[in-house]
């Protein structure tokens, strides 16, 4: 881990972090400052420098990836993006997978602050963060301040990325992983398993009425329909039925052994289950 020490106009202190890995192919960056609030007009941004001319840029929106600048309504906006937590900027060669857990807007390509630009033009590989400005006349705090922790991970890749290589990796770093409870000793452990490369977990959770039930959505990433199967690696059997997101639907269950179930997905589709567990 490298750390370094700086400050700035109304920034007392900063403090960044760049975290290599033994055994992952990816660099983990932390961001954190004390922030003075300021009336004047400010704004706050990391830049990510990436060395690639006449790149492209695929960023995650609300559960879909898009091409900016090409896979978006004429005349909407190509100053700035809201992401949900990825990016992916190629050159057809080469590729990077960028992802953040705290700070979706971001600029691309370059600073288009003010631009009004009708056409979005890249002549770089940059990824603009910002973290916070005021530049906003409504629904946003005129001035910024106390403590804050921004974090990014980072990791090339050789020729282009999917749709569901992109989702994954916004959402393995930008969601904290869900805990279950095992023994102590030294080892792996596994509770539940999905057998498909494009279809993750949106979230887990327990259910509203039955707390002892536990409630998965499924999403389908790289536009496949299928099945997929879902199963229990923990001691004991399971029951698994369809619901909605609400859990309000009459649950239909699903087809298998108390073990393994089968699922089937629409292309893009999201999928509710409720899992009931039978311990030993």
């Amino acid at each position: 881990m490298l750390t370094f020490a700086s400050h700035a106009p109304y920034l007392p202190w900063i403090k960044l972090t760049i975290t290599l890995c033994d055994h992952q192919k990816w660099i983990d960056i932390g961001v954190s400052f004390q922030k003075n609030e300021n009336y004047r007009m400010e704004g706050v941004y990391v830049l990510f420098p990436f060395a690639m001319d006449r790149p492209s840029f695929r960023l995650e929106t609300a559960n879909a990836i898009f091409e900016a600048g090409k896979e978006q309504l004429p005349d909407t906006c190509n100053d700035w993006y809201s992401i949900q937590h990825a990016a992916a900027i190629s050159d057809g060669h080469n590729s990077v997978l960028w992802a953040t857990r705290e700070a979706p807007l971001i600029q691309i390509g370059g600073f288009h602050t003010g631009e009004w630009n009708r056409e979005l033009k890249l002549s770089r590989g940059h990824i603009y963060s910002w973290l916070m400005n005021n530049l906003y006349f409504t629904n946003f705090k005129a001035a910024q301040g106390g403590p804050f922790r921004f974090d990014f991970r980072i990791t090339p890749r050789t020729g282009e990325v999917t749709n569901s290589e992109i989702t994954r990796w916004g959402d393995t770093f930008g969601n904290p992983p869900f805990t279950y409870m095992a023994g102590s000793a030294p080892g792996t452990y596994e509770w539940i398993e999905v057998n498909s490369e494009h279809v993750i977990v949106d979230y887990v959770r327990c259910g509203i009425d039955n707390q002892n039930a536990l409630i998965l959505r499924l999403r389908e990433t790289a536009g496949k329909a299928g099945a997929v199967t879902v199963t229990w690696k923990r001691p004991g059997r399971i029951r698994v039925a369809h619901t909605d997101f609400l859990e309000q639907r009459s649950r239909i269950a699903a087809a298998g052994d108390d073990r393994s179930f089968q699922i089937n997905l629409n292309a893009y589709e999201q999928l509710t289950i409720e899992v009931l567990i039978e311990e030993n």
